[in-house]
């Protein structure tokens, strides 16, 4: 702060007058969010936000979604359906000042990654030497993987629809189940999904 005196000599037989006014010097506010960043479209955002100097702060997005714990520099956001159709939303911390300071905002943009989703397909009856042609679908995934209970083989593991060469366990066994996982982006999580292979008799 600095304090400003005013001093009026006078004519006599008058005396003289002073006068002071004290400004004070408010720190302008202050607001930082962070980087853009990816997250699993299921997945409940935390967010980061660090102001300083300020009278009061207000989160705002461009979506559908809710803040949880809105009063606080770190709440949540549940991402609404409008959100996650759109891929992304724009999270903003405005922060208003003391006195005439003017307000600032800061903002981060969040894409949403859709979770992988897979399906094996229907369980399936075959004869004895038979091999299976499957049949699976996935998507929204960055790699996948079907493995086996019993001692058989895929012609690939790596395609949502390989050929199945069932092996002398499984037939001993008669049946054998079969599991696709779908890897996601990101950090969304792994899915799988399975269906049972019923070998008969000729």
């Amino acid at each position: 702060s600095i304090t400003l005196f005013l001093l009026a000599d006078a004519f006599d037989p008058c005396s003289d007058a002073t006068d002071s006014v004290v400004i004070y010097f408010q720190t302008p506010p202050f607001v930082a969010l962070g980087e853009d960043f990816s997250i699993c479209g299921n997945s409940s955002i935390i967010l980061n936000g660090d102001a300083q100097n300020y009278s009061t702060f207000e989160w705002v997005s461009d979506g559908d979604g809710i803040f949880l714990n809105s009063e606080s520099l770190n709440p949540t956001y549940l991402p609404g359906l409008a959100d996650l159709d759109n891929g992304s939303v724009l999270i903003c911390l405005d922060v208003h000042g003391y006195s005439s300071c003017q307000p600032v905002s800061d903002c981060q943009a969040i894409t949403l990654l859709n979770p992988p989703d897979a399906f094996a397909g229907e369980d399936l009856t075959i004869i004895k030497n038979e091999n299976v042609q499957l049949d699976g679908a996935a998507s929204d995934y960055q790699s996948i993987l079907w493995e086996t209970e019993g001692d058989g083989s895929f012609s690939d593991s790596n395609i949502p629809d390989p050929v199945y060469y069932p092996g002398s366990s499984d037939v001993v066994t008669g049946s054998v189940s079969l599991c696709i996982s779908a890897f996601g982006f990101g950090d969304c999580e792994k899915v799988n999904d399975c269906l049972l292979i019923t070998i008969a008799e000729i």
